[in-house]
């Protein structure tokens, strides 16, 4: 069978980077098309440079600080929205996931392994069935486009839909046959059964949660035993509530978000010819400074640079 490196490898190795991409990407920092915004006297149609930040932890604790007070102090001075996630599904009960996910969080994405002897190709890569949790379906997808599907598991696939959804055996064979047929996205008009999920993966792995930024959080199951390069048995998506603080200038754009836990990154969005990065650094330890948080947390941050 074809080596599917191009499609599924890379894919998975940078999947968390898309995400950041278009967290990044869809956080309002382009307004392109005829349409243009009035912001203090100046027509903005579109920004083309942007500098997103790294995330890190503000130590609310270490700093005597609190998510709420750090909104209170920064609608002095800004424009400040509490975002709430819109996709996904709650926690259905306390202590499934870490307390700081039991209040206004969704899981939204969630992959499980593949075992090595179910895999549809004949690789060293790991494979993954994902499922896409919306407010009334779900949509379930493989990690990568097969070639064929003369190795389809359709009884893993089946146990995991069963597992997944508390489905009847009937509903999951039939959904697991009609996803084998092509391999492409097929909606089930279900929610997952999230403590059946959870507590799948604890099973098959121990947890380890890394923040995204903008209030999204990765948390993979690692297996040292795993025969894989990438040795995670599967990962939940968590999205939480965030503030976004944004401060607008004839040249820049600003915005900080920050979530409960104190986890927060920056972007700085702007033209060829407008701030540079070190300029926009500066602003924003203005910002810090006036909304309680430590300056010197900038220097910190670790940013990139993206042309839109």
């Amino acid at each position: 069978m074809k080596d599917k490196k191009p499609i599924s490898f890379i894919a998975l190795k940078i999947f968390s980077g898309i995400i950041i991409v278009s967290i990044i990407l869809t956080s309002g920092c382009v307004d392109l098309g005829d349409k243009a915004k009035d912001v203090i006297g100046v027509k903005i149609y579109g920004y083309t440079n942007v500098y997103p930040s790294s995330t890190i932890n503000a130590n609310f604790e270490g700093n005597n600080q609190t998510f709420r007070n750090v909104s209170t102090l920064a609608s002095q001075y800004y424009s400040v929205e509490d975002v709430l996630p819109t996709e996904g599904i709650p926690p259905e009960d306390a202590g499934i996931l870490l307390s700081q996910f039991e209040n206004n969080s969704t899981i939204y994405l969630v992959k499980v392994l593949v075992p090595h002897d179910k895999k549809m190709f004949d690789d060293e890569y790991p494979e993954y069935l994902t499922f896409f949790i919306h407010q009334n379906s779900t949509d379930m997808a493989w990690s990568a486009i097969p070639w064929s599907t003369r190795n389809y598991p359709q009884d893993f696939v089946a146990d995991i839909v069963k597992l997944s959804f508390n489905v009847s055996d009937r509903e999951g064979d039939q959904y697991a046959e009609i996803f084998g047929e092509k391999i492409s996205t097929v909606s089930i008009p279900h929610q997952p059964e999230v403590r059946a999920i959870v507590d799948y993966l604890n099973e098959s792995g121990d947890p380890s949660i890394k923040p995204l930024g903008n209030g999204n959080y990765l948390i993979e199951f690692f297996n040292d035993s795993l025969p894989y390069g990438y040795k995670t048995a599967g990962s939940i998506f968590v999205h939480t509530e965030y503030l976004k603080i944004t401060h607008t200038t004839e040249s820049a754009r600003y915005e900080i978000m920050i979530d409960r836990s104190g986890n927060l990154n920056t972007n700085i969005k702007t033209w060829l010819d407008g701030v540079s990065l070190e300029e926009g650094k500066v602003v924003l330890k203005g910002m810090f400074e006036d909304i309680g948080l430590d300056t010197e947390l900038i220097d910190e941050f670790e940013f990139e640079v993206y042309v839109v």
